[in-house]
């Protein structure tokens, strides 16, 4: 097996990093000064290496760093495989897994709102890997003012030594700012903010929520919703079905934030929707699993909020409310583990201390008493004819 170099190559600014992983393809990404072509080196360990040449995808705007992609398909499921990235400057040695097709369980780390919290975002991102986790998913503001260094030392830098392992689904969030940036360090699938992807019984949507503050986004907005549609259509057999987003649709907290409960949320209702993970509201906040008549009837959304990798988080009370079950004002992170009808999620402090733990439970597809019981009516959190459109 291949023993990870200490360091990446000093040309290499930014990873490598993992994205956009299946049961047999996986991109492995990286950034670095320059615009030479590079060589990647992959296989599963006793098995003869396959070499491919990777030439720079595009040039990072406003500096003199290139962005490199190589897409390596035809792997073997749920495998773990070595990999050694050549370039100019050294080498460097990592490895990943690709996706188990039909696993019994599997796990899974969510977190958002790093900002310039760079130590706390070192220390979290440290105690992910004694999660076994397949992947992480962060719901945005990797930044504070959205251009490249930014991301390279408020986000890359600070979990570099887990990227290069740990697959890496990212959302934009508001302080992602025009998302020009955004768009030049990752690989987004099809090019869009907005994106799905699936393990075992579980399928996984990563929206953007920021379209509302840029008139120009209006008709992105749009087409997110009809996309959003019929991606929950097309995933009606999923068992479970989990919607990242930056902006809350509910919040106790100071801002109120109601992303979607106007438009997008009755959707993600009639979809099937089982959990929403955002961010935003710095801290932790999570409600009771809710039910709209005639929308969800029997199949509540639990929301929560996790907005604790590094962003200030202030003394501010949150509001009282019968919805309310847990709430913390600490530095945080979820791993979330799934054995078929039954998803735990654990919300872990920054010295993993446990700060909230919850079931959900299904049986042949439908909740069991112990989420139903829990569960409100959605129209009672609020006057719905007050709230701000998505579509701005």
């Amino acid at each position: 097996m291949t023993t990870p170099s200490p360091t990446p190559p000093p040309d290499v600014r930014v990873g490598p990093f993992l994205q956009n992983p299946s049961t047999t393809d996986m991109t492995v990404a990286w950034i670095r000064s320059g615009s030479e072509e590079c060589s990647l080196r992959y296989g599963i360990d006793g098995r003869a290496p396959t070499s491919v040449k990777v030439s720079p995808l595009r040039p990072i705007e406003e500096s003199s760093d290139s962005f490199y992609a190589a897409r390596l398909t035809g792997l073997q499921p749920g495998t773990r495989h070595d990999y050694t990235l050549s370039t100019p400057g050294g080498e460097y040695s990592s490895y990943f897994r690709t996706f188990p097709e039909d696993p019994a369980s599997f796990s899974f780390i969510y977190y958002g709102d790093n900002k310039s919290g760079h130590d706390m975002h070192r220390k979290l991102g440290r105690l992910f890997d004694q999660h076994a986790p397949w992947f992480a998913m962060h719901s945005g503001d990797m930044t504070d003012h959205g251009g490249y260094e930014e991301y390279r030392t408020f986000l890359f830098d600070p979990v570099r030594d887990v990227i290069d392992h740990l697959p890496f689904f990212p959302g934009r969030g508001n302080h992602e700012g025009d998302g020009k940036a955004y768009r030049q360090v990752f690989c987004l699938p099809g090019g869009e903010t907005w994106y799905s992807f699936d393990l075992g019984g579980a399928h996984f949507v990563v929206l953007d929520t920021t379209g509302w503050r840029h008139a120009w986004e209006k008709d992105d907005v749009r087409r997110m919703y009809d996309w959003l549609e019929a991606d929950l259509a097309a995933a009606a057999r999923a068992t479970w079905k989990i919607v990242m987003h930056h902006e809350p649709s509910y919040d106790l907290g100071w801002r109120k934030d109601d992303w979607g409960r106007k438009d997008f949320l009755p959707l993600m209702r009639r979809g099937g929707v089982d959990l929403t993970f955002s961010g935003h509201a710095h801290g932790y906040q999570r409600l009771r699993p809710m039910i709209a008549a005639g929308e969800n009837d029997g199949h509540p959304i639990t929301h929560v909020i996790s907005a604790g990798a590094g962003a200030a988080i202030g003394e501010r009370t949150l509001d009282e409310s019968p919805f309310l079950v847990c709430q913390a004002r600490r530095f945080n992170y979820v791993p979330v583990t799934i054995e078929g009808g039954r998803l735990t999620a654990r919300v872990l402090s920054d010295e993993d201390e446990l700060l909230d733990e919850f079931v959900l439970e299904k049986h042949g597809g439908s909740y069991a008493p112990s989420v139903l019981d829990q569960a409100l009516p959605a129209e009672d959190y609020g006057d719905p004819d007050s709230l701000r459109s998505a579509f701005g």
